[in-house]
């Protein structure tokens, strides 16, 4: 058995300890640094209380056994639990601090600064946890049934983690080009052989019903995960619910117009706030585009916005003006049109990839003989000396994005959303891929969060029309939540 697996910490552990640090601190500091009058058993009393609420309520609510179904659990993962957790809490010690034994000792400007604090500190903790996971938590060692399109995009998803090593691939039928360690029937063996904490059912060609004995005989040795039959469909507003004994996933409602109204009021608050937030950062790019070289101070590009109606993307410009054309249609010095797509594929609307684990599910036929030659936003990466000085910053730091503040404003963007596509990379597209255009374009969105250029372009698209038919505001949220994380971790250059 390898050593990792006796010496480090599940993965919920580490966050439920990174947890109590962090409500430990919040405590100190409401304790210490907000004025009241209070001697140090006041003090004790109030840190023990104040930890012990926050926690009990937070395992209450699930939290950390939702961290121990996941896989491999980010920051913003849970978020809005999270935070709606720290708020219940909250109102539990108000409660204690006006009607309970401890009311004399526990005022509620203490609560509000403690819960304030966690509100802060409870995540930034968390981030330092998971990033210093890969030494101190197991690493998820997994094993993927399947080898089609879904199967291989589970697996590079999941690759790109460093809580997670999938140790192989197992399917009766392997597509061609895939190498498996087993057949289903030999599961068992191999979770034992490789010491497999994680099976992921990601649709083997071998019929279900007969692997279902075989996925039984896992059950209490390890953790199984399946994907869904409709994964298009499927969101994280998607709740599993139980129906005389049967699981059924409900996908959930359009949002209502109420819904729609506030993600546009919060579109325009957020981006007029931020705009006048970030006003002197603008004004010192702007000056220090127009300094380092000659052109304009703006990059602007004809994109497809919502319901296909096309408008100008504002962006600071990264390249010089007047050199060769580069390569891809973001070479924002006046490059030509786009390269050929990285695997020449392209999307029509015969529903997307197969579920059987057989090919992709979107021919190249639908586009007729130009299959291979379908252009992608993803295969594309510009001349690195045709950056300016100060583009390399600007692209590495994703400062080069914030005037589409502005197109927020004008009503062509969201602040989330599917990524704006050009006129050329919407050719290929046609049936469910069009899906995505039923939502305004957004600055961030599912395509950033979970790969963004690590993604193949069918990956981009399914998470596009994912986000489209199952939008919500708390995936809104989440989508918010986890991208500070990426910026921090940069963006390649074709962006």
């Amino acid at each position: 058995m390898p050593a990792h697996r006796g010496r480090r910490w599940p993965l919920y552990l580490l966050v439920l300890a990174s947890d109590a640090m962090a409500t430990a601190s919040a405590c100190a500091i409401a304790a210490l640094a907000v004025p009241w009058s209070a001697g140090p058993t006041d003090h004790l009393v109030f840190a023990v209380v104040g930890l012990s609420v926050v926690l009990g309520v937070l395992i209450a609510r699930g939290v950390y056994a939702q961290a121990r179904l996941q896989i491999a659990p980010g920051v913003a993962d849970g978020i809005v639990a999270l935070a709606a957790g720290l708020l219940v809490a909250g109102v539990c010690l108000l409660a204690l601090s006006a009607v309970g034994p401890l009311a004399p000792r526990i005022p509620a400007s203490q609560v509000g600064t403690l819960i304030g604090l966690s509100i802060v500190l409870v995540p930034t903790f968390r981030a330092a946890a998971l990033g210093m996971a890969h030494t101190a938590a197991r690493t998820r060692r997994v094993l993927v049934v399947g080898s089609g399109q879904v199967a291989g995009d589970l697996a590079r998803q999941l690759g790109r983690s460093r809580l997670v090593d999938v140790v192989g691939i197992v399917d009766d039928q392997p597509a061609d080009g895939h190498a498996v360690v087993g057949t289903v029937d030999d599961l068992p063996n191999l979770c034992r052989r490789l010491n497999v904490d994680r099976v992921v059912i990601a649709f083997s060609r071998r019929h279900p019903s007969t692997s279902a004995e075989v996925l039984l005989a896992l059950e209490g040795n390890v953790d199984v995960d399946v994907v869904v039959r409709y994964y298009q469909l499927a969101g994280w507003a998607s709740r599993l619910h139980d129906v005389a004994g049967l699981s059924l996933l409900s996908l959930g409602r359009r949002p209502r117009p109420a819904a729609a109204a506030c993600k546009r009021s919060f579109d325009i608050v957020t981006a007029a706030v931020l705009l006048v937030v970030l006003s002197p950062l603008l004004v010192a790019v702007a000056a220090a585009v127009k300094a380092t070289s000659p052109g304009p101070v703006f990059f602007r590009q004809v994109r497809v916005g919502r319901h296909q109606r096309r408008f100008r993307i504002t962006k600071f410009r990264t390249m010089t003006v007047g050199a060769d054309p580069g390569p891809g249609p973001h070479d924002d010095g006046g490059g030509g049109g786009l390269s050929s797509g990285s695997d020449g594929r392209s999307l029509d609307g015969s529903g997307g990839p197969s579920p059987d684990g057989g090919g992709t599910g979107a021919p190249a036929a639908a586009a007729g003989d130009r299959g291979a030659d379908l252009r992608t936003p993803l295969s594309t990466v510009p001349d690195r000396q045709r950056m300016t000085r100060v583009g390399h910053l600007l692209r590495r730091s994703a400062i080069d994005e914030l005037p589409q503040l502005f197109n927020v404003l004008a009503g062509h963007m969201s602040v989330v959303g599917p990524r704006p596509f050009v006129p050329d990379e919407c050719d290929g597209l046609s049936g469910w891929a069009e899906r995505r255009f039923d939502v305004r374009p957004g600055m961030t969105g599912l395509w950033q969060v979970c790969g963004q250029h690590e993604l193949s372009f069918e990956e981009l698209c399914r998470l596009d029309v994912q986000y489209a038919t199952s939008w919500s505001l708390r995936t809104d949220a989440r989508i918010l939540a986890r991208t500070p994380a990426r910026l921090v971790r940069g963006s390649a250059p074709g962006r």
